[in-house]
Order: structure tokens, then sequence, then C-alpha cells
């Protein structure tokens, strides 16, 4: 039984992990107001969980996310909310403002790094960057030699365990993990001979050959007693498991058990039926009736409670421990382990504490501790914080509803909220429905004018921006929060009018509608006549117009190669584009890179075409990101690259190949 602590051993726990208590100690199990020395937040923890290495919910990121800091979670993630906050840790409904399309994350995984599937990728840098070093340098230090090259944090990876010799495949995952990575010496797999040995010196004798698995049953004869019997191997390596027949555990007769019980001057009154069960005995030495179990006697228990002074506690024993936790009895002793109407005399509340619960640290008093509300001391709270309840205490989690008198509104806010200091009135909160004149006046002061009547705060309100005249749908809520303005002023999007306009402004006529800034737009370079397909981002960030009028870079009318090479370190695929007589594919080998296939094509734009259509198939098709950055590749073509994880080099050979023959 664990000693209760003092008020001042409690508080110094608390302090230890950084909270200050700002009530008096409470009892372990119950929940204690304090404030984090390190953020300021006033939380609830209980000592229990302090002792097991809790702390504040805020400083370990648990603490509750409101929907205001949720929204600028994903808006700092470049991504936008299309429907109300679901909760922190659900799927969400929004948009990525980089590439429009629709995608459901939700807030804890955008906070922990993740983003938007299609043009961010979510594995951890970790996995992405993982060279084949480091796996081989790990797999060594854990005494294991891989016989083949790295094949994946998830695959099994053929090696030679050092210690034993044996061919093993363990994951890199597992021995990144701590695991030992070979079954053999972990036990999971016995050699034959091996186990042979062990039932021998045990005296087992099999009857049949080993079954090769730990956990399958082993048909053996014991030579102590000569029975049959059927054991798993891995028990018996444990040391778990014998003869059933010859186990001291194994159940006991009539004659065998009244022996036994004799042995311990115990006379059994009925007869024996397990174990477990109290066996209903006459103590000889006392002459007391008791009833102790089998097991308790034969794990040393004496098997009378009165002789071992455990008899039940009497009125006057209960009685002074309750006086001295100033609870004051007001009716007879019920037993130990029953409730005791009593008189707290510190708050006056009449409670019904056991005894037991006292003797094991409880403190007695559930309004005192927390665990219990007095609708009395409610209402007054409630008074306290400004509001005029209107019916009678609905209980500590329910909606009551008052009248909030500084505002004069009838809300319903909840006990447990506006005791941990909540607020409880949505319209002084601004989370109650706005009055339309009110949102019309804000969207005016933004130099927003609605065209549609307004809907409410989390629906998007059609409106004209008076400085560029187009046409938006910013959501109140964001607005009112300053996280949202004009998207075309921003540069979120393009109106497809613009576009237009700048590309005949670059000499370049669409043929076709404008469809996303970053997709080939169909076109014909005036200049030259030729048609050309560059994206509108290219023309309006990079100045790209034309490819065949280029006088720098790659030349489409000479013959190219379209190359595919790897980089076993990074982990990475790469596909690009060479001139016949050009030292790319050179720059790229200087880097650690090695070339896996090259085709060559009669023109530069017959090798940019085939490279287009596979990077488009990557990235559109198969959903595969860019995977290098440009810090890693310097000289360039990171935009090229893929996980090798992600595709095999022979997929993505094939499928030029394919696109080569349609070509042709």
């Amino acid at each position: 039984m664990s000693k209760r602590l003092s008020d001042a051993e409690a508080e110094s726990l608390m302090l230890a992990a950084n909270l200050k208590p700002l009530v008096s100690y409470p009892g372990a199990g119950v929940n204690w107001k304090c404030k984090c020395m390190k953020c300021g937040n006033e939380v609830s923890p209980r000592l229990a969980s302090i002792k097991r290495g809790g702390g504040c919910v805020y400083c370990s990121g648990l603490g509750k996310v409101t929907e205001s800091e949720a929204v600028q979670i994903l808006l700092n993630a470049n991504i936008e909310p299309l429907e109300d906050f679901p909760g922190y840790k659900k799927k969400w409904k929004s948009k990525c403002l980089a590439c429009f399309k629709e995608i459901y994350p939700s807030a804890a995984s955008v906070k922990l790094g993740t983003g938007c599937k299609f043009c961010g990728y979510s594995k951890s840098a970790e996995k992405r960057l993982l060279p084949d070093v480091i796996a081989f340098a790990l797999m060594r230090e854990s005494g294991l030699e891989p016989q083949e090259k790295f094949t994946g944090t998830q695959k099994p990876w053929k090696c030679i365990h050092l210690k034993c010799g044996n061919i093993v495949y363990p994951r890199y995952s597992d021995v990144q993990n701590g695991e030992s990575g070979c079954l053999y010496c972990s036990g999971k797999i016995v050699v034959k001979e091996v186990a042979l040995n062990l039932m021998e010196k045990l005296g087992l004798v099999p009857l049949e050959d080993y079954p090769g698995m730990n956990k399958s049953p082993w048909k053996c004869i014991h030579k102590k007693c000569g029975n049959v019997l059927y054991i798993k191997y891995n028990s018996v390596q444990q040391g778990q498991a014998g003869c059933i027949f010859c186990s001291p555990t194994r159940k006991k007769s009539n004659e065998e058990a009244i022996a036994f019980f004799s042995s311990r001057e115990l006379k059994p009154l009925v007869e024996y039926e397990s174990s477990r069960i109290p066996w209903k005995s006459i103590h000889i030495p006392c002459g007391r009736e008791v009833a102790p179990t089998y097991a308790s006697i034969q794990q040393g228990g004496s098997g009378c409670s009165f002789c071992a002074g455990n008899e039940p506690i009497s009125e006057g024993i209960a009685k002074e421990l309750f006086f001295s936790k100033e609870l004051f009895p007001i009716t007879n002793y019920p037993g130990a382990s029953k409730p005791w109407i009593s008189i707290h005399s510190k708050c006056g509340k009449k409670v019904q504490p056991r005894y037991s619960d006292l003797k094991d640290g409880g403190g007695g008093c559930g309004y005192c501790g927390g665990t219990k509300v007095d609708p009395s001391d409610a209402l007054q709270l409630m008074k306290d914080n400004g509001y005029e309840p209107l019916v009678a205490y609905p209980g500590a989690d329910s909606k009551w509803k008052s009248k909030h008198l500084p505002c004069g509104n009838i809300v319903n806010p909840r006990y447990v909220n506006v005791n941990r200091g909540e607020a409880g009135c949505l319209y002084c909160s601004g989370n109650f429905p706005i009055d339309p004149n009110e949102a019309l006046d804000l969207f005016r002061s933004k130099g927003f004018e609605p065209t549609e009547p307004f809907k409410g705060t989390h629906y998007p309100w059609v409106s004209v921006h008076k400085l560029c005249g187009k046409t938006i749908s910013p959501r109140y809520k964001a607005v009112r929060a300053g996280l949202a303005g004009c998207k075309y002023c921003s540069g979120n999007r393009v109106d497809p009018e613009d576009a237009v306009a700048l590309f005949k402004s670059r000499g370049i006529e669409p043929l076709e509608p404008f469809n996303y800034t970053h997709r080939p737009w169909k076109s014909v370079h005036i200049g030259c006549g030729r048609e050309i397909s560059p994206t509108y981002a290219d023309v309006a960030h990079a100045n790209v117009v034309c490819k065949f009028c280029a006088t720098k870079g790659f030349d489409l009318t000479t013959p190219a190669h379209i190359y595919l090479i790897t980089h076993s370190e990074f982990g990475a695929h790469k596909i690009g584009i060479s001139g016949e007589k050009s030292k790319r594919i050179r720059v790229h080998q200087k880097d650690g890179w090695e070339v896996w296939n090259t085709k060559l094509f009669e023109t530069g734009e017959a090798a940019y075409e085939i490279e287009q259509k596979i990077l488009t198939w990557l990235r559109q098709d198969l959903e595969v990101p860019p995977y290098l950055s440009p810090e890693v590749m310097p000289q360039g073509g990171w935009t090229e690259t893929c996980e090798a994880e992600e595709i095999d080099l022979p997929i993505i050979w094939a499928k030029v190949e394919e696109l080569s023959r349609v070509k042709r």
C-alpha cells in the first residue's frame, strides 16, 4: 500500500514539473488546478499523472486547438478550409492554394509537416533522404553483413548474422527500432539439434520430428512418469513448461487437499472443489470457522484472519480515522467497504466516504476534492461570472440556460467551461450568428462589395474587389480574422482574360481556353509561327516564350538523347534529355549518378516531347512528386527526379519505349 503524500511533498512534485499549484492539494487522483510556469496557461493535471511523467498539455502539444488556430495552421501551409472545423485530428475538406485541388488533411497532420499530396510530398525527410551508406553502416553495427543492395526500409534484406553465421532476412526498420535481426539468436527459429538437446536435459523424449515452429505442440513422453504430453518448445525454452502430471499446480484430489490443510492445523468441513474457491474449515488453534483458499495456504498464508490480526475493523477504530480527516459520521457504522454518511466540518457538506478509501489515502470529501459540485456553489460561480441561471443546476457538463447580464442575451454555457475560465456567451465572444448589416459593413471596409445576400459566417460570400474589379468569394470569419483577401491581387489565382492578355503581350496566341497556371497551354508563337505549349507560370515568372526561338539551352532541331539515370546514395531516379554531343550526362556522372539507359532521337523536339509526357505520367497519373531539391543537385535537373522506392527503373523505361513507338 503506497503512503499518502503530504501537501508539501505533492506541491514539490508539481513545481519540479514546472507547474505552480493555484489551490490546495486535493489528492493524487483528483484534477489539481495549476499554472504552467513555462507557457503561462492554466491546466488541471492529476498528481498521479505527473508522477508518471506527465505535464502541461499545451507544452506537450496536446492542448485544445481553437477553430481560428486550426484555420491559421492550414493557411500557413497554403491550404484553405472549405467547411466548418471538424476537430483537430479529423479529416478537413480543404483546397490547396498552389494546385487548387481538393484535399482532406487534418489540422494535426498539417501541423506535423504534411501538406498537399498532389504538390507537396508527405513522407518524412528522413525516409526520403536515407542513403545506402547509412543503412549499410547501421546493419554492420548490429552484426549483420548485407548480401545484396539496399531495397528499402520495409523490405526483407538478405544478410549474414556474423555472430551465428546464419542467413537471415531482417527489415532495416526493425533493426533501426532495436531488434537483433536474427531469428535464430532471438529464439524465434531453433535448429533441430539444439531443440533435441534441451528436451533430453529435461527428461522429455520426442515421439515425432521437431515441428520447426516454436509455438507448435510437440508430442513427447516424460521419462519420470511415463505419461505422453504435448509441449510447445518455446515454453520449454523459457522454463515455463514441464509435465502437467508431475506439476505441483495440478488439481489435487480431495484426500491430498485434506492432508495438506491438516498439516496447517485446518480441519475442512466440506469436500474440496478447487484451489481458488474458499474452503470452509475450522482453525484448530482458535476454534473459529474460516474459509481460506487452497492457493492462499500454499503461498504461505495462515488461513485464519482472526489469528493474523485481519479481523473486521471496529466502529471505534473507524471513527478515529474519520475524525482525523475532519469527517463526523451521523449514522451507524456500516462496515469498512460501505459508504458512511458524514459531515465534513471544513466545508459543512454531507458526504459518504468509505473507511477503506480513507485508509488508502483518499480525501473523503468530493466537494473539496473537486469531484463533486454543490448546486448552490455552482449558482454562485455563475453569478460571479455575470450569468443569471434561469433553470435549476443540470450538471457540470450539461448546458445551463442563463442570462448573460453584460449583454442581456440568453445563452447556454456549461458549468465546467465557466469554471475553467472559458467564455460562455456566444454573442460577446463573436461566435453567434452575425447581423447581415454588420457583415456588410465589414466587407465594405475591406474593399469588398457583396453581390448576394449574406448566408452566414462560414459560407463563401460572392463579392467584387473594388481595387481590381474581380469576383471573389471570401468567408466572413476569415475576413474578420484578417486571413482572407483578393486571390487575384495576391497572385494565388489568375483570371483567364488576364492570362490571355499576358500571352499576347509576349507574342503568343493561345489555341485553347486557359486551364491552370502550371499546365502546358497550347499556343502559337507569332514570331516564328510554330506551335508551342508553355505554362502560364513559365511565361509570367521566368519570361519563357518559345522553345524554338530560344538562343540558349537545348537545341530542338538536332539529334538528342533521352536518358534515365539513378543515384544509389540519394535513393533517386531521374529522367532527362541531352544533345547528342552535349556533356550533360557526364556532368551528372561526376556527381555520383549512374546511367541506366539512353535512347537517341532524330531531333531534340522529339526527345523533349517524350520527356514531358513521362513527367506528366509520373506527376499526374502516378502522383509521384519531385524527390530531390536544388541544394542536392546544384547542376540542375532536380524537378525531373523521383524517389527510387516509389517506382522501379524498368517500369519508367518501358513507358519511354511505349511513347517512342507511338511517336514513330
